[in-house]
């Protein structure tokens, strides 16, 4: 193209030589010559004024004078104010105010909004208001940051955060978010809270007191973006009402937040346990054996060697094998006791039914009673007739079987659950059943392979029953590895649950006890055995019941969120069902006090600021700090115009060339 720009050009150039120097051939010089240069300039207009939204805090923590006397709200409007002179000239502007929901007002109503709200949704609320606006528009939030509901942000404007408040990230706090609704001495409990760092600290000592007494101390390091901690506790001291405090230092100016209490009952983790055995045995020689071995355990056992009705041709002072102990033990200590057991016991050779009316209160007040068949127990129903046999999952009257059989253990019980794969397989054979009437409201632990039931469980009053239907689970000791391992693991888990051991629990619940009006509820729900169960939660208060819907993090695991306005005392219920069939069933007291979550902590949360305005590529400013000015330039639109090649430039070289060569 351009060869023939400078061959037209040569061609004029002669013709000018031929004809020599006129006014009409200069003139087509000089215009083609601007062609083939194609001169530019640039034009430059303002574009159309770009959409904002500018959002003022209006919960009650903004009504807090701590801005050179001012009231936060009020100094957010006073920045505005000073500012709209530049915002209407480069903006096109909308108002917002929000504390629990948003609302879209006019800038009269916006600089005579009061800050009542009795909660703050800054994410929440944020993300409605970025659906309000067009795309490309940029939201000025101003706030305290004290967001007390929903963390969860996606708006995709970007986020300039101006935080109005007196004080700056100076001041560090914690805040216990759950913890166990009891404890066991000596075992650990884990403790979730969140601790709000300041500027000038990277780590904070964190003091565990209990009773008065520090029971530990830690190094809290912060890592980006993380409030959260959990720490085990564990227990040194058993009573009703057990106090901790979390105390994080160094303290600031500000002591009031740098520590947080709870008080939980705390049970002790020692268990004395009684173990009874009508005759001696393979299975009372491992069975004794396997609890000894449990530190935890102090263990009282007595096998009867000889019966009253037993003719021994001696004087009884001359007997080394003492009587057995009867009135001692069930009309003197027995409720010393946390767990009885029986195996293959004939209590009538010693004792009357009227014996067990200790036993069958202190099992109704919380103690653990395990009953071991065999050929002497169940035969005649004698348990059944006694105050025990309220308690009892069977009615005692049958027969007991020499007959060969294998086991089959329950997937869905705590106490078999994450062993009843291991039996799959075996080929290990036991002898020796009772045959019994099951009642309704029992868990079978243990079946054979023709499904008849071998251990069976059930609540009793505050305490626990378990029965097993042989007295010879021992011949698995001796099988083979897998066999021995299920074994040990199977008493070890069915006295632990008889114990209501917390590593045993099938429903714990983890949260707080006191929560302010307007607060989110939080709770975390452990379920053992989970597979092929259903949780349901409820809230139940003074003529105030609400179902909720349990989110499951993990398997297993739930956690439940909610809002509750009202005040009072409330009860978390948790029921797990398995077949349309109630199998546990929990319930966590906690009460919602008057005060507002608004006036509870009235302390900036810059950070949060600082966090949700880099996530949308927007930035943080600390109110004193804040000019519009930086923003406040018109978006200009530049375009360049090619004179040389518009349609007029061109008829005017065409004409000019014509005339030249014409003449």
């Amino acid at each position: 193209m351009v060869k023939i720009y400078f061959f037209l050009f040569f061609i004029v150039l002669l013709l000018t030589v031929r004809k020599r120097l006129n006014i009409f051939s200069g003139i087509s010089v000089f215009l083609l010559f601007l062609f083939i240069a194609n001169p530019k300039y640039k034009v430059r207009k303002p574009g159309p004024k770009k959409e904002i939204a500018v959002i003022l805090d209006v919960s009650k923590s903004m009504s807090t004078k701590d801005c050179e006397g001012k009231t936060r709200a009020n100094v957010a409007k006073r920045i505005i104010k000073n500012q709209m002179l530049n915002l209407k000239k480069y903006f096109k502007i909308k108002f917002f105010v929000f504390g629990k929901n948003f609302k879209e007002v006019s800038q009269k109503e916006f600089f005579s909004k009061n800050p009542l709200d009795n909660a703050t949704a800054i994410t929440k609320n944020l993300n409605r208001i970025s659906a309000n606006i067009s795309e490309n528009a940029v939201m000025f939030l101003f706030s305290d940051g004290r967001n007390n509901q929903s963390n969860e942000s996606f708006f995709k404007n970007p986020l300039v955060s101006i935080g109005v408040a007196g004080q700056r990230q100076d001041d560090a706090g914690i805040k216990i978010i759950s913890y166990p609704q009891d404890g066991f001495k000596g075992v650990p409990f884990k403790v979730v809270f969140s601790v709000r760092k300041t500027n000038n600290l990277d780590k904070v000592k964190l003091r565990i007191w209990e009773e008065g007494k520090i029971l530990e101390e830690k190094i809290l390091e912060f890592e980006e973006n993380k409030k959260n901690f959990s720490v085990d506790v564990t227990p040194q001291q058993t009573g009703k009402n057990i106090k901790y405090v979390f105390e994080i230092l160094p303290q600031d100016s500000n002591v009031s937040n740098n520590s947080e209490e709870f008080s939980i009952p705390v049970f002790k983790s020692n268990f004395n346990v009684l173990f009874i055995s009508g005759r001696p045995g393979w299975e009372y020689r491992n069975l004794r054996a396997l609890i000894k071995a449990n530190p935890k355990i102090n263990l009282t056992s007595f096998v009867i060697l000889r019966n009253p009705t037993d003719y021994i041709p001696f004087p009884e002072n001359q007997l080394s094998l003492i009587p057995f102990p009867v009135r001692e033990i069930f009309l003197k200590d027995i409720k010393k006791y946390d767990l009885v057991i029986f195996l293959n016991f004939y209590y009538k050779r010693f004792l009357n039914e009227n014996y067990f009316s200790l036993l069958s209160q202190h099992i109704k007040e919380g103690a653990g009673l395990l009953l071991i068949g065999g050929e002497q127990v169940f035969q005649k129903g004698e348990y059944y007739k006694t105050p025990l046999g309220g308690f009892l999952p069977v009615e005692d009257r049958g027969t007991f079987k020499e007959e060969k059989f294998k086991i089959v253990a329950s997937k869905t019980h705590p106490v078999t659950s994450t062993i009843s794969d291991i039996l799959k397989g075996s080929k290990s054979f036991l002898s020796g059943r009772n045959e019994v009437i099951i009642k309704e409201k029992c868990d079978v632990l243990l079946k054979t392979q023709r499904q008849n039931p071998l251990c069976l469980v059930s609540e009793a009053g505050k305490g626990r029953v378990g029965i097993i239907l042989t007295n010879g689970l021992w011949r698995l000791r001796f099988e083979n590895l897998e066999c021995a391992y299920f074994y040990q693991e199977f008493y070890r888990n069915l006295i632990a649950w008889l114990l209501k051991s917390p590593i045993m629990e099938e429903i714990s619940i983890s949260g707080r006890r006191d929560y302010y009006s307007g607060e989110e509820i939080f709770f975390t729900i452990k379920v053992k055995g989970f597979e092929n169960k259903k949780v349901y939660t409820e809230i139940h208060g003074n003529n105030f019941k609400e179902a909720l819907n349990p989110v499951m993090k993990e398997p297993g695991i739930f956690e439940v969120r909610e809002r509750i306005s009202r005040q009072g005392v409330f009860k978390l219920v948790v029921k797990v069902f398995e077949k349309k069939l109630l199998k546990a069933k929990k319930s966590f007291n906690f009460k919602i006090e008057k005060e507002n979550i608004e006036k509870a902590d009235l302390s900036p949360d810059f950070d949060f600021l600082k966090k949700i305005s880099l996530e949308t590529g927007g930035k943080y400013f600390y109110w004193k700090d804040f000019d519009i000015g930086e923003f406040a330039r018109a978006e200009v639109f530049a375009r360049e115009i090619f004179p040389a090649r518009s349609p007029y430039f061109l008829v005017l070289m065409i004409l000019s060339l014509g005339l030249v060569w014409l003449k």
